[in-house]
């Protein structure tokens, strides 16, 4: 994360995943997805200031980092 991202708060509808997502300076969103489990985990990516939704499936024992513009 560079300086001055900020957190932001998000919403989690399932145990099978550990996320977090953040603010960086200059309007980029990063989201960080773990799927720790021995299956793969579908879940919609959800920017409710904009109203985008992107549908998704992490693979299991995946981590992967989101970046995108708002």
């Amino acid at each position: 994360m560079r300086p001055g991202a900020q957190k932001l708060a998000f919403s989690r509808y399932t145990d099978a995943l550990e996320m977090t997502a953040f603010l960086q300076p200059g309007g980029h969103v990063v989201v960080v997805v773990m799927n720790p489990g021995e299956t793969a985990v579908p879940f919609t990516l959800c920017d409710v200031s904009s109203g985008r939704f992107c549908p998704l499936e992490i693979p299991a024992h995946a981590i992967w980092t989101i970046l995108y513009e708002t």
